[in-house]
């Protein structure tokens, strides 16, 4: 069977976007696109993506000062301006640094107690107690794809 390429959609309002998925998901259901094909093709757009607006994000910011207002639309697309937030360097705070350390050091030490699982008992050096094993939590399986 001859199957058809993945493909974007002309527009880009949410609907479109929308029916593009709705369409596309389809295909690999029904066998028209190989899903794995689908999903490296889908990564390697996904990545392409990610860079183009990394090295583009300030000439776009740039070009929004060339409309009227905060918020307008452009492209099929209600475009904001927004100014970066001013919040406080927490990691300047020496305090906040050893309590971060602190958490760290426990979950090494409960990565390690859950590692040596019925070969040794796992004591903390600072408070002298038992380490607890705690329960797994799964996370669900996926596939990494690298681009070379």
């Amino acid at each position: 069977m001859t199957q058809s390429k993945l493909s974007l959609p002309e527009g880009i309002s949410k609907s479109e976007i929308g029916l593009f998925v709705e369409e596309t998901t389809a295909k690999i259901m029904n066998g028209e696109l190989d899903p794995l094909a689908a999903h490296v093709r889908a990564k390697a757009v996904m990545k392409a993506l990610e860079l183009i607006i990394k090295q583009t994000e300030q000439l776009a910011i740039e070009e929004t000062y060339k409309y009227p207002g905060k918020t307008f639309q452009a492209f099929g697309a209600e475009v904001s301006q927004r100014e970066g937030a001013e919040a406080p360097n927490c990691d300047m705070d020496d305090r906040y640094t050893a309590l971060k350390l602190q958490l760290k050091d426990r979950e090494n030490l409960l990565k390690h107690a859950f590692k040596m699982a019925g070969k040794s008992t796992i004591y903390d050096n600072e408070t002298g107690e038992e380490v607890p094993i705690l329960p797994a939590k799964l996370t669900k399986p996926s596939i990494a794809v690298t681009f070379k």
